[in-house]
């Protein structure tokens, strides 16, 4: 049972790190993606590092969605 409410918390707090709030990391890596798309036109460097910046925010998705499929299934065990 410990366990198990230990693990419901972690991937509970965790998900909310991730995606939830002004301050979550995907909130926070959309506008650095946002700031870099808007320096493109002086540098391409900038484009390049959005497209860098793009591809994490899918991996931190995708992340999240797994814990978020964990976390429901731990709450229903």
């Amino acid at each position: 049972m410990f366990n198990s409410g230990k693990i419901s918390e972690k991937l509970e707090e965790s998900s909310q790190w991730l995606k939830e709030g002004d301050f979550s990391i995907l909130s926070a890596l959309g506008k650095v993606k946002r700031n870099l798309e808007q320096l493109s036109d002086l540098s391409e460097i900038y484009g390049e590092l959005s497209e860098k910046v793009e591809s994490i925010v899918y991996e931190v998705e995708e992340v999240s969605y797994s814990i978020e499929k964990l976390y429901w299934r731990c709450g229903r065990s």
